[in-house]
């Protein structure tokens, strides 16, 4: 199995990173004991159990010998972690068995592939990015780090996304479209023009909402 694993987030997010985990290495609940520990910045739950597995602060962590899996869904939060992390430190990447990746695609490192998964060919996806359950990828696409997809989020051929983009549950964007940095597409959003101004994106077609 190699590493200890650190699942950095014991919440529900972390909980399904655990699951996949499990299923990535076919290993039952009681051996996930020995090979993974949940990490949270919450002191009150430091030193329980969730799930049966260990929680601990980040300095009780080995980071030496360990390898962290940064299981929060926001992108922003997540790259607030990983930056306050020491330079040293490894990360893990999680696919699915059941996820079909083709050819030529390049995954940066802490990524999370959920089950279902299709990413067809020569696509690029940055660091510490997650597709979350059966989201789609076509080819040639250029996708930045931490990159969000929730479940069932269609992303066609050709588009070019920026850094933090998160993409909410069954929302999709048509082939070609360039995405800036710090957009939120929301569920079920349909993307048919380039969105250039950060901000949060809803309906369809979809249009930058006002701020209150």
């Amino acid at each position: 199995m190699g590493n200890k694993i650190y699942i950095y987030g014991a919440n529900g997010f972390g909980r399904e990173v655990l699951n996949l985990f499990r299923e990535i290495h076919n290993i039952d609940e009681k051996e996930l004991k020995q090979y993974v520990s949940f990490v949270d910045d919450n002191r009150d739950i430091c030193g329980t159990q969730i799930s049966g597995i260990d929680v601990c602060s980040i300095d009780e962590a080995d980071i030496e010998k360990g390898e962290f899996i940064v299981a929060i869904a926001s992108p922003v939060i997540r790259q607030m972690i990983v930056d306050k992390l020491p330079k040293k430190t490894k990360y893990k990447t999680l696919i699915h068995p059941s996820a079909n990746v083709g050819m030529n695609v390049k995954i940066g490192e802490g990524a999370i592939i959920c089950a279902g998964s299709i990413l067809t060919c020569d696509i690029n996806i940055g660091t510490h990015c997650y597709l979350n359950l059966n989201t789609t990828i076509g080819h040639d696409c250029k996708i930045g780090n931490y990159f969000t997809t929730a479940p069932a989020v269609n992303i066609s051929g050709n588009c070019m996304i920026g850094e933090r983009v998160y993409f909410g549950t069954k929302s999709a964007t048509r082939q070609g479209n360039t995405i800036a940095s710090d957009v939120l597409v929301g569920m079920s959003a349909n993307v048919i023009k380039d969105l250039s101004v950060q901000g949060s994106y809803i309906g369809t077609p979809a249009k930058l909402m006002e701020p209150r």
